[in-house]
């Protein structure tokens, strides 16, 4: 197993084609928002610069801040640690555009949650990249998402991040899906990161056109408010899948 997950990492990536027209004109009309244009290529734009011959095995991962068991990895034994989980979601860059039915494998936020157990009173995560880059998030939306190391079943291509990225969950701008991503930071004090400190919206809600600064967006919720709903069976804190 071990040796089948080192020789996964050196094989080629998936291809960025979309094509559109594969689904009906009322199925473009109806997941495509407000603002939106299907790609007929998955783009990439990034403020990092794309790094080259990229080790896994020498590219370390953690999650610390205000938890428990915080925790450093290398990509590779990132995914020997975790069950691989598989997420397909439409994906909608801030910038217009958006690709559906994107596939992703890596492992939950809900996982990496249960991993590091936060203290009750965290709300937030600060999610770290390159060259400074980092974007924030509600806990509850961080656990709705992955950190992914494949596309489409192959490994990331360098400018999708290889050999990890964050993926959003869909209700949010991809703007928040950090590339090649070191670090994820559980806060009890919320902060902004790179784009939402130049005016992007930190909230980024798709369905609302939600594009830039929001005086009006709703805070997050504390982790321990979460899971007291969850004994209430208000919400999902269960396990990761």
């Amino acid at each position: 197993m071990a040796g089948e997950v080192d020789i996964w990492w050196k094989g080629l990536p998936a291809s960025d084609a979309f094509d559109p027209t594969e689904y009906s004109i009322q199925q473009r009309r109806q997941r495509t928002p407000v603002g939106q244009t299907l790609a007929k290529k998955f783009p990439h734009l990034e403020y990092a610069s794309i790094p080259k011959q990229v080790d896994p095995a020498k590219w370390m991962f953690r999650c610390d801040g205000e938890v428990e068991s915080p925790f450093s990895v290398s990509a590779v034994e990132l995914r020997k640690q975790f069950v691989v989980s598989t997420i397909i979601q439409d994906f909608h860059c801030i910038t217009g555009w958006s690709v559906l039915d994107t596939t992703w494998g890596g492992v939950s936020g809900k996982a990496l949650v249960e991993k590091v157990s936060p203290v009750d009173t965290v709300t937030s995560v600060l999610l770290h990249g390159l060259d400074e880059f980092s974007t924030s998030m509600w806990v509850e939306d961080f656990m709705a998402g992955m950190v992914a190391w494949a596309y489409l079943s192959a490994p990331l291509s360098p400018h999708h991040g290889f050999p990890l990225r964050y993926i959003a969950p869909p209700h949010l701008y991809q703007f928040k899906a950090c590339k090649w991503i070191t670090r994820v930071e559980f806060l009890t004090d919320h902060k902004m990161g790179f784009w939402e400190k130049r005016a992007y919206s930190d909230s980024a809600l798709v369905a609302d056109n939600d594009r830039y600064a929001n005086p009006f967006a709703d805070e997050g919720v504390s982790l321990g408010t979460l899971r007291r709903r969850a004994i209430r069976g208000q919400t999902d804190m269960g396990p990761a899948t």
